[in-house]
């Protein structure tokens, strides 16, 4: 994937979740566009995601002893940063700062340009996809360079 190559989105169980939650993000604001019906996708998509998220932690072998801390953790990343682009909308700059600050960790890199406008070219992509494809999960991505 073009997200995990050399200078990019570290290839590990982090910044796996960060492309996840960011692809996540942005389709589940999608869907609240959608009003009531929308709205109730996007309230069942948002479940079954948690449980992806603990089968992906218990593949990396997360236990029954640790695995609700993990969940927990998960959780409030997860929240933040729905909450962090969501807030954002169509600010360049605001996306910019919350992609720097979590995909990124906030270290200086030459990646986040075309990632912050991967990000807005895809919400704006996504504005224009009808909801029975959000559901069918047949989203065509604008292309990461």
């Amino acid at each position: 994937s073009a997200f995990y190559q050399t200078g990019r989105v570290p290839d590990t169980f982090d910044g796996r979740f960060e492309v996840f939650a960011l692809h996540a993000s942005l389709v589940l604001e999608r869907l609240k566009q959608d009003g009531p019906e929308g709205t109730q996708v996007a309230v069942k998509l948002h479940k079954k995601m948690y449980d992806i998220f603990e089968y992906a932690l218990r593949e990396d072998g997360a236990g029954d002893m640790t695995i609700a801390k993990k969940m927990r953790r998960l959780a409030e990343s997860f929240e933040g940063r729905l909450k962090s682009y969501s807030n954002a909308a169509d600010n360049e700059e605001m996306w910019s700062d919350a992609l720097g600050r979590n995909v990124l960790s906030g270290a200086s890199n030459l990646f986040l340009p075309p990632l912050t406008a991967y990000a807005l070219n895809a919400r704006k992509q996504l504005a224009n996809v009808d909801a029975e494809q959000l559901i069918s999960s047949v989203i065509e991505w604008p292309e990461l360079v």
